[in-house]
C-alpha cells in the first residue's frame, strides 16, 4: 500500500459560499406544539401525469431507426446491384478475352477494374439504437413513477395515509 498526496481545490464561487456559512449558536428543541395537528393537504399539482413527451421521444428514435434502416436496405440493394453487374461484366470480359486467346481475367484485375462501392458505416445505426434503448428505459422509469402517483392519488390510499 502505497500513500499519495492529494490537493483539493475550491472554486473562488464554493469558497465564498463556504466562508459565509455559520454554525447556528443555539439548538432550537422541537416541541410538538410547533407541528399543525391538522394533515396538510396533498397537492395533486405536482403529479405531472401526462407521459406524453417521454412517448413523443421514444417514437421519434424509433422513427430513426426505421430511416436509418431503410437507407443501410437501400445501400444493400445497391450494392447487390453493382456486383451483379460487375460479375455480368467480367463473364462478358472472359469470353471477349477467351475469343483472343488470353486467359481469364484474375481476381486482383477484376479488383482493379471495378469498384464495388463499399459498404455504409453502421456506427449511426448501433448510435441511434442505443438511443431508442434509452428512451425506452426512461419512458419505463418515468411511467413506474406515474403509476406509483396514480396509485397514491387514489382516495383509498388517502384514507390509508390520514
Amino acid at each position: 500500500m502505497e500513500e499519495f498526496p492529494v490537493t483539493v481545490h475550491n472554486t473562488s464561487l464554493l469558497s465564498a459560499f463556504l466562508s459565509n456559512l455559520s454554525l447556528p449558536t443555539q439548538l432550537t428543541s422541537l416541541s410538538p406544539s410547533a407541528f399543525p395537528s391538522a394533515p396538510i393537504e396533498p397537492s395533486f399539482l405536482q403529479f405531472d401525469l401526462n407521459p406524453n413527451a417521454h412517448l413523443e421521444r421514444l417514437v421519434d428514435a424509433a422513427d430513426a431507426v426505421k430511416a436509418e434502416e431503410s437507407n443501410l436496405a437501400y445501400h444493400a440493394r445497391q450494392h447487390a446491384r453493382e456486383r451483379t453487374r460487375a460479375e455480368a461484366k467480367r463473364v462478358e470480359e472472359d469470353a471477349q478475352r477467351a475469343n483472343q486467346g488470353l486467359p481469364p481475367m484474375t481476381d486482383e484485375e477484376f479488383a482493379r477494374m471495378f469498384r464495388l462501392p463499399s459498404e455504409p458505416s453502421r456506427l449511426e445505426s448501433m448510435l441511434l439504437l442505443g438511443q431508442l434503448d434509452a428512451q425506452a428505459k426512461s419512458a419505463a422509469v418515468a411511467s413506474s413513477a406515474e403509476m406509483v402517483k396514480m396509485y397514491l392519488a387514489r382516495p383509498e390510499a388517502q384514507k390509508g395515509l390520514a
